[in-house]
């Protein structure tokens, strides 16, 4: 029991040495961008436990599918660093875009942006960012998963503790961030009136976020 404690609390330190090493640093910056721009003040805190859960649950995927479906580590390890990663930019830029209000709709489409608006939608959306950034594996991301935790929760058989607690070591302190980045940037928006200027930034950030990743998975390979 004393052994599995212990195994746990540091499944949650490998976790959360992926949200400070610089290697995943564009994805992390570009989650806690994407956090702190929700216009939901209220469910800012629900909000960011959708985005943990979904990112966990990408680490529970990855061990279930790894353990009953026969596929080489080094495969899924070298799809989530090249092809993946290089999707995941494009889709950065494109949030950034929409931010932005970069790309035009029709009236149908605003129909629809209207509808994502509300609260049920932004906690699939946070759901799904999760998910999705938690599988933009760098080289430390793929060592510490592949490396070490995996092999930990087949020895111990902890197929969705281990890659759960990993999970939220990893996405907690960036909701932290978020929440702590959303809470500064409210008080400045009431106090001098800079709304519009910090979801203009939020958007640009997202943009340059998401070409720095594609550029870094093309050229710098």
């Amino acid at each position: 029991m004393n052994e599995l404690l212990l195994l746990s609390m540091s499944c949650v330190v490998l976790g959360c040495l992926i949200s400070i090493h610089p290697c995943p640093l564009t994805t992390n910056l570009a989650a806690i961008t994407m956090l702190s721009s929700w216009q939901e003040r209220k469910y800012s805190l629900l909000l960011g436990i959708f985005f943990i859960v979904g990112y966990s649950g990408a680490f529970i995927s990855l061990g279930i599918l790894l353990s009953f479906s026969g596929l080489k580590i080094y495969i899924i390890s070298n799809f989530l660093q090249n092809t993946l990663r290089l999707f995941i930019g494009l889709i950065i830029i494109l949030v950034g875009m929409l931010h932005l209000k970069l790309i035009n709709f029709d009236t149908h489409g605003n129909k629809i942006i209207k509808w994502t608006q509300n609260i049920k939608w932004n906690a699939v959306r946070a759901l799904l960012m999760g998910f999705m950034l938690a599988l933009s594996f760098c080289p430390v991301t793929a060592t510490l998963f592949f490396g070490l935790l995996f092999p930990l929760a087949v020895q111990y058989e902890q197929i969705v503790l281990f890659p759960l607690l990993f999970g939220i070591g990893a996405a907690l302190p960036l909701v932290i961030l978020a929440l702590l980045l959303r809470k500064s940037s409210n008080a400045l928006s009431v106090s001098k009136g800079w709304q519009n200027h910090m979801h203009q930034l939020t958007g640009w950030v997202m943009i340059l976020l998401g070409i720095y990743i594609s550029i870094q998975e093309i050229y710098l390979r």
